[in-house]
């Protein structure tokens, strides 16, 4: 049986209302976990705009696109309640919308998040994935998920943020306890929430010892470090155009929050992606050994098309909105509604995309929206591009890099973190 058979009949068997809803938001859930491509694929061919007792799901390239350019109508409020609830009161730009206090927020960050440090990135972001590959090769076969993938983006935090946290095992866990309240916390699990509050505080009490000390430097006379904290407090010599020490604090977090699970299943995801296709590994192999990254990067994108990293956006409606107008799918989308948007099927969507199910180097970039679209495309999509390359050409570099063999080789997941994957390689 498809997913759609299941979901309509548990609606015939003449259960409560309520007792329907919570059982095809449950299996909703559970082929959006476990079986997401065939889910999507299900959903384009017959019910594209799918309404659910809870969201509506957007399933179609033209849809996706549609309901992300349209932030007058499409809320980024479940995003800014999580970030206010996070942060205790304020809110983070991911969850603003497009305000006087929104257009202030981002051009301040944009001055401290720039896209020409995309070099030195990729420099630092190469030196470390190439040291960290060296050590774990030397075991022949190695994990490369919280070890390697999850640790790289940690070590960028401290490098390009300012923010290298106690130890980077307390920084990951506690960017992973909020990512998953913010991100994927679809039931509103209390305990996913309390988790996530917990950590959200030890990391604003952190990041504001940082700020306090940045300032006993300053005063000190000693020069602050050219990375993002100490931009944000050089830029408060400028005030009031700058951000006082608490939303340097909650900016701080809200930066960090994003980065490191993106990155981490971006890099784990690829290398999957590309041993599934070895017609194509070779050759992404070979750009990675002729330093070629704008080609890896090409190979990169093409293989998270098929395994996204985030694969479903949120939005709410603030009013009525006609979404797909005068085609057959045309839907009058209600106000107050939750809406998911699927960055992953709109990738797959064989309406608008030639071939989407063959992998392709020569796509229009426009077809690739792992990065959000509008507004709200990631603030840091350029900087996060280098760290995943350069994350994926070290592993690639191994002599004789491949899939580990039995279950270690698999790729497996805690809900949406990937936890296990082995890798083996040929002595140097």
């Amino acid at each position: 049986m498809g997913f759609l058979e299941d979901y309509d009949a548990l609606s015939a068997q003449g259960a409560p209302p309520e007792t329907v809803a919570q059982q095809q938001m449950g299996l909703l859930q559970t082929w959006l976990l476990g079986k997401p491509d065939a889910l999507f694929a299900e959903l384009r061919a017959n019910r594209p705009i799918f309404p659910t007792p809870g969201p509506i799901l957007i399933t179609r390239y033209r849809d996706v696109v549609e309901t992300l350019e349209y932030n007058q109508i499409f809320s980024v409020g479940p995003w800014g309640e999580a970030m206010r609830r996070n942060n205790d009161g304020p809110n983070f730009v991911l969850g603003m919308e497009d305000s006087p206090e929104y257009r202030h927020e981002i051009s301040i960050l944009r001055l401290a998040v720039r896209w020409e440090d995309a070099d030195s990135i990729a420099a630092f972001t190469a030196q470390t994935a190439q040291t960290l590959a060296a050590q774990l090769a030397a075991k022949g076969t190695f994990d490369i998920t919280d070890g390697y993938a999850r640790l790289i983006p940690t070590l960028f935090i401290g490098f390009y943020f300012g923010v290298p946290g106690p130890d980077p095992t307390t920084l990951m866990g506690w960017a992973r306890q909020i990512f998953h309240d913010i991100f994927f916390n679809l039931t509103s699990d209390p305990q996913v929430r309390a988790n996530a509050q917990t950590a959200a505080k030890a990391l604003r009490d952190y990041n504001q010892s940082l700020i306090d000390q940045a300032h006993a430097d300053q005063q000190a006379g000693k020069p602050l470090a050219d990375n993002v904290l100490g931009r944000l407090i050089t830029m408060q010599c400028a005030a009031p155009s700058a951000f006082p020490d608490d939303r340097v604090r909650e900016n701080l977090s809200g930066c960090i929050d994003g980065v490191i699970d993106n990155v981490c299943t971006a890099i784990v995801n690829a290398l999957d992606v590309l041993f599934a296709h070895p017609d194509q590994l070779p050759g992404a192999i070979a750009a990675a050994q002729a330093d070629n990254d704008a080609l890896l990067l090409r190979y990169v994108l093409e293989a998270l098309r098929f395994r996204v990293p985030a694969p479903l956006l949120f939005r709410f409606t603030l009013a009525d909105h006609v979404l797909a107008r005068d085609t057959p799918r045309q839907t009058t989308i209600p106000a107050q509604k939750l809406i998911f948007v699927s960055t992953a099927s709109a990738m797959m969507d064989e309406a608008d995309l030639d071939n989407p199910q063959g992998f392709d180097l020569n796509r229009p970039m426009t077809d690739y929206i792992h990065f959000g679209w509008g507004l709200h495309e990631c603030l840091g999509k350029y900087l996060a591009t280098g760290l995943i390359v350069q994350g994926v050409k070290s592993l690639l570099r191994l002599k004789g890099i491949r899939r580990a063999d039995g279950l270690a080789g698999v790729l497996t997941y805690d809900g949406p973190f990937p936890v296990s994957f082995s890798v083996t390689c040929d002595p140097t």
